[in-house]
């Protein structure tokens, strides 16, 4: 089976999903709350702090997530790298598919060993006309990895 060609994608968040996660982010911000006015009403019990923390930590990340920057993909057709938007710096690794649910995909970018992974969204809105490359491109088998020249002299 052939690899796919070498193509280049910017992954930038769309519409669909940042509504979803503002919806969510909403529902989690209210039960917080919610949560918070039922212990403040029974006294003696645990401060509300938690439940206003929660509520913090859920606006924060939410506010995070509308101001990540889109990420550019590129496929050399045996080699992944990722740079941010402005494509200075370019960083190999592997990419692998988490979730995909269709429109959406979650994808895992491995830079190597003692590199944290990146986790990246990919919306079809967000990749609008090189979706179906993208697609292609993440499921596409990997060319099979040459053996090192110094060891096959170490064999002879």
């Amino acid at each position: 089976m052939r690899t796919a060609p070498a193509a280049r994608f910017t992954l930038a968040a769309g519409r669909t999903p940042r509504v979803l996660v503002s919806a969510i982010s909403a529902l989690a911000a209210g039960s917080a709350a919610l949560w918070a006015a039922r212990k403040m009403a029974w006294p003696g019990e645990v401060s509300s702090a938690g439940a206003v923390a929660a509520a913090l930590v859920v606006f924060a990340m939410l506010m995070a997530y509308h101001q990540c920057a889109a990420v550019s993909l590129r496929w050399d057709g045996g080699l992944w790298q990722l740079a941010r938007a402005d494509g200075a710096v370019e960083t190999p690794g592997d990419l692998a598919v988490v979730v995909d649910i269709g429109p959406w995909m979650l994808l895992r970018f491995d830079a190597g060993p003692g590199v944290s992974p990146l986790w990246l969204s990919a919306h079809q809105s967000g990749v609008k006309p090189g979706w179906h490359a993208l697609r292609c491109a993440v499921y596409s088998p990997r060319p099979a990895a040459t053996p090192d020249a110094s060891v096959e002299e170490a064999a002879l």
